[in-house]
């Protein structure tokens, strides 16, 4: 942060330096080649120079794997400027050929590139890229806009030339006339570009809206006026307003997804610093345990407080993520121990899961989804143990009871399943509902092995081994 902030300091000192040079360039004579003129230019320069050198060294050296610079736009276009930056500080001035060049030298030209550097400031004032990115999302509503705008300057200009055309009379012998002539009205409407200027200057942006009020009620046609007065309520105040309003709503909009933006980048960059220390095992990935071990770092709860998520909020997110049915009290609660995910995935659901997100048509459909597959689940169990109870012949009575059981809850269901129940029996084991059952029907504790499915007889199997240990 440091460095990032010394490195925006030197460029406004640069853009100075910059600005100082071009005004006293147009005050004095000064030479093309650098060490020709002030001691103050040369020491100026030459200090640039060497920082911003060492800064884009610094900056590449701090790659892990070298080649990504490339995928670095600011990277890239940093280096262009220092490599252009030596080019006509160290270089340039030695190989002659700039006599004669003056203020179009190309020395000068490449120091006049330098102000673009001036846009790194966006990096550092979120702010400003905000308002560039509002003004480049509202460009095409703009420019809609001025359109109809022109169009409906175009139609009223056909009305008033028609009406106050200049026929013969040139622009020479209309500026010589009186203005109190009625004739003068022929300097504002008497053409079709005159009367497109007179309408957008006068009528939309209000410019001398009186004046132009006053000749026009001169000619004695209210008829006239009227129509220059609806214009004015049509262009300026219904249509520079209505684009007030889009240019308000754009701002908006950009500046709530650059704020998801920046607490995403913010959230990802703090997850990245100790994304290394924290992936024991090498993979790449961020289990279950390296997540949970992330709550004892401060920058990353400061950053996950950015996207609204609150300290005690964290262990829920740990289940969310890496436990997607919920339950940390069933069986089931160890499944999501060999589960892993991506830096980029992580941050991703986090952004989506955080507090205040909207809920999209996407979300909806995937839990819909996630619904559906949890009742198909659970009817895939139920029909589990009804095979289980039917393989046992010599209780009539029990095969009676159940199938009357389930036909009477095809036919007329007593209840209405909800999710209530459906969380209820997912926490519920296999054994602990055969047991109920039996319980309800009358049967016998003991089930014999005949009756047990292969799932059913390995899970009793290995719970008999757990009681003899």
């Amino acid at each position: 942060k440091f460095f990032e902030a010394a490195t925006i300091c030197i460029i406004v000192l640069n853009a100075l330096a910059i600005g100082v040079d071009a005004d006293y360039s147009a005050r004095f004579e000064t030479p093309a080649n650098l060490y020709e003129g002030p001691v103050y230019f040369i020491i100026t320069e030459t200090f640039f120079a060497s920082y911003f050198t060492i800064e884009i060294l610094i900056r590449f050296l701090a790659y892990r794997q070298k080649c990504q610079c490339l995928r670095d736009r600011w990277f890239v276009f940093d280096s262009i400027l220092v490599c252009l930056m030596v080019w006509e500080t160290w270089i340039l001035p030695f190989i002659g050929g700039l006599q004669g060049l003056g203020q179009l030298s190309i020395l000068r030209l490449l120091r006049l590139l330098r102000i673009t550097r001036m846009a790194k400031l966006m990096r550092a004032f979120p702010q400003l890229l905000m308002i560039l990115k509002g003004i480049t999302a509202a460009a095409r509503a703009v420019g809609w806009t001025a359109f109809l705008l022109v169009i409906i300057s175009f139609t009223w200009s056909i009305l008033f030339t028609n009406e106050y055309h200049q026929g013969y009379l040139t622009d020479d012998e209309l500026g010589a006339l009186d203005a109190a002539d009625p004739r003068k009205i022929h300097e504002y409407f008497g053409s079709m570009d005159k009367s497109m200027l007179t309408l957008l200057i006068m009528g939309t942006i209000l410019d001398d809206v009186t004046e132009c009020s006053d000749i026009i009620r001169a000619q004695d046609n209210y008829w006239m006026l009227t129509a220059f007065i609806c214009y004015i309520v049509l262009n300026s105040f219904m249509m520079l307003n209505m684009l007030v309003g889009i240019l308000v709503e754009v701002v908006g909009s950009t500046a709530e997804a650059e704020s998801h933006r920046a607490s995403k980048e913010q959230a990802t960059e703090a997850i990245m610093t100790i994304f290394t220390s924290m992936d024991s095992d090498g993979s790449g990935l961020i289990t279950k345990d390296e997540f949970a071990n992330m709550k004892y770092d401060s920058d990353v709860m400061a950053a996950l407080l950015d996207l609204g998520i609150k300290d005690k909020q964290f262990d829920m997110y740990v289940q969310l993520l890496y436990n997607p049915l919920g339950l940390p009290d069933s069986d089931d609660a160890h499944q999501g121990e060999n589960v892993a995910m991506g830096l980029e995935s992580l941050v991703e659901a986090l952004c989506r899961l955080r507090p205040g997100a909207a809920v999209n048509l996407l979300d909806w459909s995937t839990f819909k989804t996630s619904v559906l597959k949890s009742e198909d689940e659970l009817q895939e169990r139920v029909r589990k143990i009804y095979k289980i109870f039917r393989k046992r012949r010599r209780s009539g009575r029990l095969q009676e009871a159940v199938e009357g059981w389930l036909s009477e809850g095809m036919d007329k269901p007593k209840w209405k399943i909800n999710f209530e129940m459906i969380s209820q029996l997912e926490q519920t084991s296999s054994s602990e509902i055969i047991a109920e059952l039996q319980r309800r029907l009358g049967v016998p504790d003991e089930i014999p092995v005949s009756m047990m499915d292969q799932e059913l007889f390995d899970h009793i199997s290995q719970m008999q081994e757990g009681w003899s240990e």
